[in-house]
C-alpha cells in the first residue's frame, strides 16, 4: 500500500511519461504560445502587462486575457449604429426585441495586454445613427498584422496594417467578476415596469414633454391644448421629432395655432411666436405605439379660452388678445396652485389683469393680456392620465383618485369627496360659492414580476 506521498509520486511519473516522445526522450510539449503584447514607447523599449507606459492613461486594471481569441466587429464606417437597425416590435403587447449587435469575427490572436482603449463616439440628435455608448478598441495592430500574414501580402499592405483600423472594435471577454456584478444588480430587481416612450434616448435627446415661452415679455408659459411639447424652431427637440417622423405643428407658419395670437402682438412677441413649434399628444402616443413602446403622460393644466376683445384707449379703442381661465378652450398653462373655484365664488372676485405685451409706457395700450381673478382661483383643471401599459387600455378602470375638500369664504372646511378618474383626459370644474383644495393620487405604472 502506498502512502499519500507515494500516490503523488506515482501521479507525477504518469504525467511525465505522457510528455515523452517516441524515442523515449523526455521533452516539454508546448500546446499554445501565449505572448505578452508589447509596444515601443519613446525610449525605444518594450513593455507588457501590467507595466504602464503612460502614467496618465495606462494605470487601469482593464486587460485582454489570453484564454480566448479576440472578437472583432467591423462597423464598416465610423458611427454606424448596427445594433438598432430595423429592430422588430413585439406583437400584441409582447416585449420589444432587439437584433443581434453586429457581426462578430473571432480572431486567432490570443494574448495578454493592457493596450485596450475605450472611446465614446460623438453623438447628437442630428446624427441618430451614432453610437451613444463606449467602444472598446484594440490599442495594438495585432489583428491587422494577422490578416496580412498570408503569402499574398506585400510590403505595402503590411505597412498599412501597422497603422491599425479604427473601424474595428473588440468585445471584451466577460470575467467572472463582471458577471457577478451584473447578477447582483439583477437579483435586487423584483419588479419590472414597461419602458415608456419618454424615457428613451435617441442620440442625446429623449421625447419628453417641454414648454417654451410663447411670448417674449412674460414668464407664463402657454401652449395649445392638444400639445404634448412645444420647443423653438431648429432646437434639439425639433430635430428629434423630425427624425422620429412626428408631425410638427407651426411648420406651416403662425396660422397653425388654434387662434390668431400673432397679428395683434408686438414685434418681439411676434418673433417668439413665429419660432414656436409643437407636437400633439395624439401623434406622440401613436408614434410610441408604432415603435413598440408604452406611453405614459401624467400632468395637470389650467384651461384657457381666447378671444379678441375691444378696450378703450384714450379717445379710441384697441383690439386686445385676451386669455381667460375657463372650463373649455384651445389653450393651457401649467397649474400653479392646487385650487378649484366655483363659478359663484369667482363672480364675487375682482378681475386681475396681467399684461403680456403693451405699447410704450401706457399699460392701457395692451395688445395681449391674461385676464383672470385671484391667482389661486381656477375654474377647472385638466388632468392627463395616459398609460398604455395597463391591461385592456383604453377601456381599463381607475387611472387616479381625486380627493376634494371645499373651503368657503368664511373659512369653513367641508368633508372630503373622492372621485375615480377613468379616462385619458379628465376636466374637473369647480362648483358653488366655495374654493376646493384637491389632491390627485395617480395609480402607479403596471409592473411585472422579475
Amino acid at each position: 500500500m502506498l502512502g499519500l506521498g507515494g500516490i503523488k509520486t506515482a501521479k507525477k511519473l504518469r504525467e511525465r511519461k505522457e510528455l515523452t516522445d517516441t524515442s523515449n526522450d523526455a521533452q516539454i510539449q508546448i500546446k499554445q504560445d501565449r505572448a505578452i503584447a508589447y509596444v515601443l514607447d519613446s525610449t525605444g523599449s518594450g513593455r507588457g502587462w501590467p507595466i504602464a507606459g503612460n502614467n496618465t492613461t495606462d494605470y487601469h486594471r482593464m486587460f485582454e486575457g489570453p484564454k480566448h481569441g479576440k472578437k472583432y466587429e467591423d462597423r464598416g464606417s465610423a458611427y454606424t449604429h448596427l445594433d438598432i437597425n430595423n429592430d422588430p416590435v413585439g406583437d400584441d403587447g409582447a416585449d420589444f426585441t432587439q437584433n443581434n449587435i453586429g457581426n462578430l469575427v473571432e480572431s486567432d490572436v490570443a494574448f495578454q495586454t493592457v493596450k485596450v482603449n475605450t472611446k465614446i463616439e460623438p453623438f447628437s440628435i442630428n446624427l441618430t445613427d451614432n453610437r451613444s455608448y463606449p467602444l472598446t478598441l484594440a490599442g495594438d495592430v495585432s489583428h491587422e498584422l494577422e490578416l496580412q500574414k498570408s503569402a499574398a501580402a506585400n510590403y505595402t499592405t503590411f505597412t498599412n496594417a501597422l497603422t491599425g483600423d479604427d473601424t474595428l472594435y473588440i468585445r471584451m471577454n466577460l470575467l467572472k467578476e463582471h458577471f457577478n456584478d451584473l447578477v447582483t444588480i439583477l437579483k435586487k430587481c423584483t419588479k419590472i415596469r414597461p419602458l415608456c416612450f419618454d424615457e428613451i434616448y435617441f442620440g442625446n435627446a429623449k421625447p419628453e414633454t417641454s414648454i417654451t415661452n410663447l411670448y417674449a415679455n412674460t414668464s407664463i408659459k402657454y401652449m395649445p391644448k392638444d400639445a404634448y411639447a412645444t420647443f423653438p424652431s431648429g432646437s434639439t427637440q425639433h430635430l428629434l421629432w423630425q427624425r422620429l417622423g412626428v408631425s410638427i405643428g407651426g411648420s406651416g407658419g403662425v396660422s397653425d395655432f388654434p387662434d390668431d395670437i400673432f397679428t395683434n402682438s408686438l414685434s418681439p412677441d411676434q418673433t417668439a411666436i413665429a419660432d414656436v413649434r409643437w407636437v400633439t399628444i395624439a401623434n406622440v402616443k401613436a408614434k410610441a405605439a408604432a415603435m413598440g413602446f408604452k406611453f405614459r403622460h401624467e400632468d395637470q393644466f389650467q384651461i384657457l379660452s381666447f378671444a379678441r376683445e375691444t378696450i378703450p384707449f384714450g379717445n379710441t379703442t384697441v383690439d386686445v388678445d385676451t386669455f381667460r381661465p375657463a372650463s373649455s378652450g384651445n389653450w393651457k398653462t401649467p397649474i400653479q396652485k392646487a385650487v378649484l373655484s366655483g363659478p359663484s365664488y369667482i363672480s364675487g372676485l375682482t378681475e386681475s389683469i396681467l399684461d403680456i405685451s403693451h405699447l410704450g409706457n401706457n399699460s392701457n395700450a395692451v395688445y395681449s393680456r391674461l385676464v383672470g381673478v385671484a391667482t389661486d382661483a381656477n375654474p377647472a383643471v385638466l388632468f392627463y392620465l395616459h398609460d398604455t401599459s395597463r391591461d385592456g387600455h383604453p377601456s381599463t378602470g381607475t387611472r387616479a383618485k381625486l380627493a376634494k375638500k371645499a373651503v368657503d369664504s368664511s373659512g369653513q372646511v367641508g368633508i372630503d369627496t373622492i372621485t375615480n378618474l377613468n379616462a385619458d383626459e379628465v376636466t374637473i370644474s369647480g362648483s358653488g360659492s366655495s374654493q376646493q383644495l384637491y389632491f390627485c393620487q395617480v395609480n402607479p405604472p403596471t409592473t411585472h414580476s422579475a
